[in-house]
């Protein structure tokens, strides 16, 4: 009769006819029943008109006619399609007052029966029912049925799910909060990520480096400096002293953004802290001065901090990608391979300076003459200079004193004799270098050394 009606004018989407019955209906003594507004709530649901269908939801509840499975399942389809999680939970919530929590469940596995695919408003209405009625381990399950199934849980889940265990008296530890916070920011989901952070705050559970660090990485994957620097600061306020992943992920931040000055100075920071660089750490600074084209800073920086493998190592692969390479950065190279004694490779890169379009400079020459000598190849040092003067590459006062040190070193008089009357009164020899001072002042040398020194007075170079 009336349900027919009712029924017959939802099909034909007549809605507005379809409840203007509803009114005589009561008049006359007959009470709308589950069947009728689940017809209207049907019919508001297909045509999108998904506030209607819970106006009608909330009519329906008031005068206490309980929703079946069918009248959630409506309902839920909509409300999820559109997003619309506030309304979906306040469906689901009536369930559990209306003593049909068991109902949960059902409603959800029904919606997928009917190729209802449940998305993160499906799956987090139902585990907030759930958790607030304390059905812990069934909503743990919808928890994992979710991830399982791709669909990734907002902040709301994740809250109710630890507020969930925190009533049960079952506090989740640092690690629990540290894996979400982990599993959010690599996502970029760095504000949801806060949120779970600020969540751990106020439940008294008192984050560690680890999960600092791990807010900063996201942040700086962001490109939010500014964020990672606030974050930063709150760690050191409440106590937590920061480590070399700490530095090494604000300063990978920089370098990402281009920034590679913030990036050096929180790299020099951490070194004044006394705290070791680790290899990361280096690769992180040297690739970004190697991006902004500062390569020679970060060659010295390498050499400097005893890093000479890694250097050599990054320079070959640079060389193997054609990578575009000045003479600073060879005559540092040949330096470093001679430090770590590596003099056949040092002479073989300065042989193939030519065949790479370079000229060496005479900072090069300088490197390759002081080193030769200091192992001990004076004559190759003399025949290095010949092919210097040949090519055209004048010796300045640097090169020639850093030679006559390195020869008196050797005790090699008579050669530095020779080279020091190859510096003119433009090029004085440095009177202030102590080595080169004592060397020249000693008084127990042989009676080379005295000669020498008369050599030196008639060319006013002491």
């Amino acid at each position: 009769t009336y349900n027919s009606v009712v029924h017959a004018l939802c099909k034909a989407r007549a809605v507005d006819r379809a409840e203007a019955i509803l009114r005589p209906m009561v008049g006359k003594g007959v009470r709308p029943d589950r069947m009728t507004y689940n017809n209207l709530i049907y019919v508001d649901s297909s045509m999108g008109q998904w506030k209607e269908a819970v106006r009608v939801f909330k009519e329906m509840t008031s005068q206490g006619i309980l929703p079946d499975v069918v009248t959630f399942n409506m309902l839920m389809a909509s409300l999820c399609k559109h997003e619309k999680i506030k309304d979906a939970r306040y469906v689901f919530d009536s369930m559990a007052i209306k003593g049909q929590k068991h109902r949960a469940t059902i409603v959800f596995n029904e919606m997928r029966e009917h190729g209802v695919e449940p998305n993160v408003v499906t799956y987090s209405t139902v585990i907030v029912v759930l958790c607030r009625v304390g059905k812990m381990n069934d909503a743990v399950e919808k928890f994992n049925q979710m991830i399982d199934q791709g669909v990734a849980p907002d902040v709301c889940t994740y809250s109710c799910l630890i507020q969930g265990f925190c009533t049960l008296g079952i506090c989740p530890d640092i690690v629990f909060f540290s894996s979400i916070i982990n599993n959010l920011c690599k996502v970029g989901r760095v504000v949801e990520a806060q949120d779970i952070f600020d969540l751990t705050v106020s439940i008294g559970v008192h984050p560690n480096v680890m999960v600092y660090n791990t807010l900063m990485d996201g942040y700086c994957l962001v490109h939010k400096m500014k964020k990672a620097l606030k974050v930063f600061d709150a760690m050191v306020s409440v106590g937590i002293e920061p480590n070399v992943v700490t530095y090494s992920t604000l300063v990978n931040g920089y370098c990402k953004i281009g920034r590679i000055n913030e990036g050096l100075s929180l790299f020099t920071e951490m070194l004044h802290k006394g705290i070791e660089p680790s290899a990361i750490s280096y690769d992180i600074i040297l690739r970004g001065l190697f991006q902004a084209g500062r390569i020679v800073s970060a060659w010295t920086r390498l050499f400097k901090n005893n890093c000479s493998d890694k250097a050599i190592l990054l320079f070959k692969e640079l060389r193997a990608m054609n990578a575009t390479i000045d003479i600073k950065t060879l005559s540092i190279m040949i330096s470093g391979m001679f430090q770590t004694r590596r003099v056949k490779e040092a002479k073989g890169l300065f042989a193939s300076i030519s065949g790479s379009g370079l000229v060496p400079s005479v900072v090069t020459y300088n490197v390759m003459m002081t080193n030769l000598i200091k192992e001990g190849l004076v004559e190759e040092a003399d025949r290095m200079f010949s092919f210097m003067e040949n090519s055209g590459c004048d010796p300045n006062s640097r090169l020639l004193n850093h030679v006559v040190r390195e020869l008196l070193e050797k005790r090699e008089i008579v050669r530095a004799g020779t080279y020091l009357s190859k510096i003119d009164e433009s090029k004085g020899l440095d009177e202030d270098s102590p080595t080169c001072r004592s060397k020249l002042s000693s008084s127990h040398r042989p009676n080379g050394t005295k000669n020498f020194m008369n050599f030196s007075r008639k060319k006013n170079v002491e």
